[in-house]
């Protein structure tokens, strides 16, 4: 039978640590959403943690939803997936640990490894490092907006003989239905990963999102971050990335405290239109660097 599956999805549970909120798709809620998108399998990959999968499996399993415990694991190289891991895995993971050790981190927990947007511009991929850890290839994800980033995972799982699926890495409810993986298998957990890995999959909706899905969303989570943001713009930000030494000059948090609190109060304001026409020249940039800097090695395999 087919089966349409969600295999990277986020809930609350995801938080950031400059913006506090990384999704507004609520446990409880998911379900629904999920049930009334006819979506029968879905993974919930929360960054670093799996506290709303507990939360989850009855209500799933009530409305004949099969639910799958993951984790977006963050590593110094990347982020990497483990998909039906087992409760606990959160205990032995460490942001600065490398993506082989998640590795085997996540089959310890007799998990699956998933590598999501291998190539992505944002910089949150591992890149050239799939060669070496291998694994199910998320070869479609609706950020990689360039789409060069999906053409290029699509290439190596090829080359390196890896099974794909297509992800919709939903942080709010309107993306849940993006990149349906529908599966050949039995309505169990080991029955579709092993289709997946003889490759009965095919695709559906896999459509990018749009600036102005961007922009609505960026609006939710920041307001929504409101009160940690303005923590952060007065003590000052986390200066792990170069962008971010820019961001926090005092000259620039005085800017950036006076821009919040105009968009937060008027949300039709046109300084969303502004930052978003600025965010669309730096990821544009950003992009053009990536995708130059990973053509040789994804053509070279």
């Amino acid at each position: 039978m087919e089966l349409r599956a969600q295999l990277h999805m986020h809930t609350t549970e995801s938080k950031g640590t400059r913006v506090r909120v990384h999704s507004n798709i609520h446990p409880k809620a998911a379900i629904d959403i999920l049930k009334k998108k006819n979506i029968h399998v879905a993974a919930i990959t929360d960054h670093d943690n799996t506290l709303a999968y507990p939360r989850m499996k009855d209500y799933a399993e009530k409305n004949g939803i099969i639910l799958i415990n993951g984790i977006e694991i963050t590593t110094r190289d990347g982020e990497i997936i483990g998909l039906n891991v087992e409760p606990g895995i959160e205990k032995e993971l460490d942001r600065k640990m490398s993506v082989h050790e998640a590795k085997d981190v996540i089959l310890d927990h007799n998990g699956e490894v998933l590598i999501p947007h291998p190539f992505s511009f944002m910089g949150n991929g591992i890149g050239r490092k799939i060669k070496e850890i291998k694994g199910i290839v998320e070869v479609f994800n609706p950020g990689n907006i360039f789409s060069f980033e999906d053409k290029f995972a699509k290439v190596v799982a090829k080359k390196l003989k890896l099974p794909m699926v297509a992800c919709s890495d939903a942080h709010y409810a309107k993306m849940i239905d993006r990149g349906i993986t529908v599966v050949d298998a039995e309505p169990s957990i080991d029955s579709i990963f092993k289709s997946i890995r003889r490759g009965k999959i095919r695709f559906e909706n896999c459509n990018y999102v749009t600036w102005r899905e961007i922009k609505e969303w960026s609006f939710l989570r920041i307001s929504s971050s409101y009160e940690g943001i303005m923590e952060n713009l007065k003590d000052g930000w986390e200066t792990d990335k170069m962008y971010m030494k820019l961001a926090d000059l005092r000259f620039m948090r005085f800017i950036e405290k006076k821009m919040l609190n105009l968009g937060v109060s008027k949300p039709d304001s046109r300084i969303w239109g502004l930052m978003s026409y600025i965010i669309f020249l730096m990821t544009n940039l950003k992009a053009w660097r990536t995708k130059k800097s990973y053509k040789p090695f994804v053509f070279s395999l």
